[in-house]
């Protein structure tokens, strides 16, 4: 137990399980430490810290070096300015507001939420929510995810398979490698930028911008009306879909009901299949009909 006065440091000369109150600089050993906040809460710098533990209140811990870190009950981390830092939550761990932190781990079957309190790209694994900063932020997905997403300018896809869902005030979104993207169920105008060619299905989404020089492929849900430009395929589902050209150029489509042209372009359409219903088309200057 530290004094109430400031600048004490503990050094772990040993490693293994330690608990303490009131040091504001934490070093741990070369071997494996655990350390657990003691007290009602407060703000500590640690390095060498293998597994930290938060106390009873609120805990605002700084990494002064790159490393791996496990937590549990802590509620805020700010990482080294240099190094790499990565957090994995634990135990009772199901949220964690971040600054200047690399990657965060969080744990499967559970509902885990990230804040990023500053602008920066962040690696997150099995974490189902992100708060994004005021800024510009960039996640990368370490694994197959179901992202909720609030205040996130962009996100990058694993290799399995992801979906982003917008909520909050998130209105707009780019993203690249992500399967499926779902619209803000608030009432909002949302647009997907598409970063790298591919195919994604989007639900309530009003506006799809394709990726310059790829090859796009967007397929509707039921009764969507969607807004397009530089994407080469829709594909419609069962309902009633309808797509805008945004900008002059050609695209294909399958079970799409109703296509509106550009202002003042050449725009091209070509079926990939026999339309169940009537095609309705407005300024739209060359349809192609399938073989």
């Amino acid at each position: 137990i530290g004094t109430t006065g400031t600048g004490e440091v503990l050094t772990l000369l040993s490693e293994g399980a330690m608990s303490a109150e009131q040091f504001e600089t934490i070093i741990g050993s070369s071997g494996a430490d655990t350390l657990t906040l003691a007290g009602a809460g407060g703000s500590a710098t640690i390095s060498r810290i293998e597994s930290l533990v938060g106390s009873t209140g609120t805990d605002v811990v700084t990494l002064s070096q790159g490393g791996t870190l496990s937590l549990d009950a802590v509620e805020t981390v700010l990482g080294s300015a240099t190094a790499v830092d990565a957090l994995t939550l634990t135990g009772t761990q199901d949220a964690i507001a971040v600054s200047a932190v690399d990657s965060v781990t969080g744990q499967s079957g559970v509902t885990d939420t990230v804040t990023m309190l500053a602008a920066g790209a962040l690696r997150v694994s099995d974490i189902d929510s992100v708060v994004g900063s005021a800024g510009t932020d960039v996640l990368t997905l370490g694994n197959a995810t179901d992202l909720t997403a609030r205040g996130v300018e962009s996100v990058i896809g694993s290799s399995g398979t992801d979906s982003v869902t917008l909520a909050g005030t998130q209105t707009a979104i780019a993203i690249s490698a992500v399967e499926a993207v779902t619209g803000n169920t608030t009432g909002t105008t949302d647009t997907v930028t598409l970063l790298a060619s591919g195919a994604i299905t989007v639900s309530g989404i009003d506006t799809v911008l394709g990726a310059s020089g790829a090859t796009d492929q967007v397929t509707l849900s039921a009764d969507d009306t969607l807004r397009i430009s530089g994407v080469e395929t829709v594909i419609g589902a069962t309902g009633s879909e309808a797509i805008v050209m945004l900008t002059g150029g050609a695209v294909a489509i399958s079970s799409v009901e109703t296509v509106t042209g550009s202002a003042g372009s050449a725009d091209v359409i070509t079926l990939l299949d026999t339309p169940a219903a009537a095609l309705k088309v407005a300024g739209i200057d060359r349809d192609i009909g399938t073989t």
